[in-house]
């Protein structure tokens, strides 16, 4: 028996032994397996907690997380990623660079992003001038010396053109006179005097009016004007004075070269109605000092006058001429 006994406990013994290292070679292969994964996930980047405040964008501070809120022209809807410029706050120079030579804008019919639009395009674009619209000036013609009109380029408008239609020359000559040129053809008649000489010092220079197939010293000429600074008028005369209206004063012309030049308007002879007439003057006075100025007035009477009559209120006109136009 005790012989039996030695040899079961040498068994056990052996097999506590195997237990034994087996449990310690599984402690050291977990100890292993453990410093293992320690090793392995200590080399793993842990994640870094944001930096800022709540509602702030997070961004790479040096390593580190960091955090701003943004501000100036555009703001931030956090929750939804949204970002929203504001009103007015884009300046020019922000913009992309324009072409030289165009404008921005949509020329279209529709809604659309705007673009470069050239010279060519604007101009067709915008209304074009005409009757009662302002807008751009219609292309020119080819042809030179047009007018721009409401409704486009045209002939130009002629200017007044004066047609001669008779020439009186004075030569030691009482009375210059024309019964042929005043007639229905023109509305306006011009009588230029060109350097009429009296024979006699500080004389009158008067005109009369042909009418009913005489020149007619009554009828009620009526004239006013400025003639050397001084007003000068008449409302019963008989006569029209295209000069200082008083004889034998300095005022007066003088008989002597350049003697008087000046012209008349005569307004629609024709018109069976009172004739209108206005001018101006130059001339030399009886003091030898240069005179001039401007009158005007008419025939008191209702008529059809056909021609007239000029003259001195003395002597006679040594020189000088006188024209006649019709004005178209």
């Amino acid at each position: 028996m005790p012989e039996h006994s030695a040899t079961q406990g040498s068994g056990d013994s052996n097999r506590q032994n195997d237990i034994l290292s087996a449990t310690q070679n599984a402690v050291v292969a977990i100890n292993n397996l453990s410093n293992t994964i320690t090793t392995k996930f200590s080399s793993i980047p842990q994640p870094t907690l944001p930096g800022g405040s709540s509602g702030q964008i997070q961004f790479n501070n040096s390593g580190s997380f960091g955090g701003f809120t943004m501000s100036g022209d555009a703001t931030l809807v956090s929750s939804t990623g949204v970002i929203t410029i504001a009103s007015h706050a884009v300046t020019y120079g922000k913009i992309q660079t324009e072409s030289s030579g165009t404008l921005l804008g949509n020329l279209g019919t529709g809604s659309t992003s705007p673009s470069e639009q050239g010279s060519s395009t604007v101009t067709g674009f915008l209304t074009q001038f005409s009757t009662g619209t302002q807008g751009v000036v219609p292309a020119a013609s080819a042809a030179n010396g047009l007018q721009l009109y409401s409704s486009g380029w045209g002939a130009t408008a002629a200017a007044p053109a004066f047609v001669l239609l008779n020439t009186l020359t004075a030569a030691n000559s009482s009375v210059l006179s024309d019964t042929t040129s005043l007639t229905a053809t023109y509305s306006a008649y011009e009588i230029d005097f060109i350097n009429i000489v009296p024979a006699t010092n500080e004389v009158i220079f008067e005109l009369q009016v042909h009418s009913g197939g005489v020149f007619r010293s009554s009828g009620g000429y009526l004239f006013n004007g400025l003639i050397a600074g001084s007003i000068m008028n008449s409302s019963a005369a008989s006569f029209i004075s295209l000069s200082w209206n008083v004889a034998s004063v300095a005022a007066a012309i003088l008989n002597a070269a350049p003697g008087y030049s000046g012209r008349l308007r005569v307004y629609n002879p024709s018109a069976n109605a009172i004739c209108q007439m206005e001018g101006t003057c130059t001339y030399v006075d009886g003091g030898n000092i240069a005179n001039g100025g401007s009158m005007g007035g008419w025939w008191g009477t209702a008529a059809v006058v056909d021609g007239f009559q000029v003259f001195m209120n003395s002597g006679n006109m040594t020189s000088g001429t006188v024209k006649i136009y019709g004005i178209t």
